[in-house]
């Protein structure tokens, strides 16, 4: 049988090594609705049109874009005709 003094250095580490006071949170759970994963889902896919637009202007050299660019520009200038 364990002495009174075993039994309460053991009580004392136990205390010691417990969490403490139990805290409530303060945090309250956050209720999202589905149009905020909608506008997220499109934030995402924006962001992946512009990663591959610079991807792509970055690969095809500069003169190729150039001759986009004049040929858009002359294609509305006719139509607007």
């Amino acid at each position: 049988m364990q002495s009174r003094d075993a039994t309460h250095r053991k009580i004392q580490w136990a205390n010691m090594l417990s969490p403490g006071p139990k805290v409530k949170s303060k945090i309250k759970p956050m209720i999202v609705s589905s149009d905020h994963f909608l506008n997220m889902y499109d934030t995402a896919q924006t962001t992946i049109s512009i990663v591959t637009i610079v991807a792509v202007v970055r690969v095809i050299p500069a003169s190729v874009i150039k001759t986009l660019c004049y040929g858009v520009i002359s294609l509305q200038y006719c139509l607007s005709c």
